[in-house]
């Protein structure tokens, strides 16, 4: 579907990296086969925006839940509640959150001598 769209001149994606990210988000959603998450990863990672908390992302769920010491992994909705804390610098949060969950994973998997 995104790829149609962008040979077909129906998105622009250098543009979409410069609007306001919940404008950036809704453009890209309605794309078939880009959900909010692709969306966001696209946004943080390729158009460097500087405020953007992918809460489905099972491992950034998984990395908050370990760094704050909670029992179960968040929901989406309480994460990103949680996340308003952050703005406007969110996806700094977010990647670091990746780091240590990263981080984490390595130590867990270290095979004992």
């Amino acid at each position: 579907g995104l790829a149609r769209a962008v040979t077909e001149g129906q998105i622009d994606l250098d543009g979409v990296v410069r609007k306001e990210g919940s404008a950036a988000l809704s453009e890209l959603v309605v794309l078939r086969g880009i959900g909010p998450w692709t969306a966001e990863v696209y946004l943080m990672f390729c158009g460097g925006h500087p405020d953007i908390f992918p809460v489905g992302d099972v491992a950034l769920r998984s990395a908050v839940a370990h760094a704050l010491d909670l029992e179960i992994r968040p929901e989406a909705k309480w994460l990103a509640e949680r996340a308003t804390l952050w703005s406007p610098w969110r996806s700094v949060a977010a990647r670091l959150f990746w780091g240590y969950y990263a981080n984490i994973m390595r130590r867990a998997m270290v095979p004992l001598p």
